[in-house]
């Protein structure tokens, strides 16, 4: 019964890892960003444009799909283990 009752908790483990790992993308994404060349936009207040270049847009669809893929890994990972716990 107590098996049972801390398979519960799974959901939860994963969306808090789930949403941790978004959080590390984000800052890795910022950090991406800031490779373009950014220069001042003289007509909007504390303005900048991002010029971007093939290599940084190539990053940023890498990034994307790692970001797919992982979070796809990790909820077969938990599928998996519900399934093995409630067997």
């Amino acid at each position: 019964m107590v098996a049972t009752k801390r398979l519960c908790f799974i959901s939860l483990i994963y969306f808090v890892v789930a949403i941790v790992y978004f959080g590390f993308w984000l800052a890795a994404c910022v950090g991406v960003v800031a490779l373009n060349d950014i220069s001042v936009n003289p007509d909007v207040f504390q303005g900048k444009t991002i010029q971007w270049n093939g290599g940084t847009t190539a990053m940023m669809i890498f990034m994307f799909s790692g970001l797919i893929w992982l979070l796809a890994v990790t909820v077969g990972k938990f599928k998996f283990i519900v399934m093995s716990c409630a067997a």
